[in-house]
C-alpha cells in the first residue's frame, strides 16, 4: 500500500514528495526531489513551445533552457510559472 504524505521540513517545497511504503516487515520512507520540467507553452497542439528547466546541483539553482538561451530561476518562479505547462516531470530519489 503506498501513499503521498506530506512532511513538514525545515523549508517546506512543492517539489519534494515523500513517499510511504507499507510492507510486511515495516515501513520505508522514500523522497523523491524534482529535478526537471518539460514544459509545453502554445495555444493549441499545433502552435507552441518546448521549454525545459532543470536544477543545478553545482549551482544550487534552477537553470531554464528556451532554444539559445539559458536563464537562472527561483524555486518559487519554476513553481509559479509552470503550473499550466508542466508536461513531463523529472524526480530522483534521495
Amino acid at each position: 500500500m503506498e501513499f503521498l504524505k506530506n512532511t513538514p521540513t525545515k523549508r517546506p517545497s512543492p517539489l519534494i514528495i515523500w513517499v510511504y511504503t507499507h510492507l510486511q516487515m515495516g515501513e520505508s520512507v522514500f523522497r523523491f526531489s524534482l529535478v526537471s520540467v518539460l514544459n509545453y507553452v502554445g495555444h493549441s497542439i499545433h502552435s507552441g513551445h518546448y521549454l525545459s528547466d532543470c536544477y543545478s546541483r553545482s549551482g544550487s539553482c534552477w537553470l531554464s533552457y528556451n532554444d539559445e538561451s539559458v536563464t537562472m530561476m527561483t524555486e518559487e518562479r519554476v513553481v509559479k510559472k509552470r503550473q499550466r505547462s508542466a508536461y513531463v516531470l523529472f524526480y530522483e530519489t534521495k
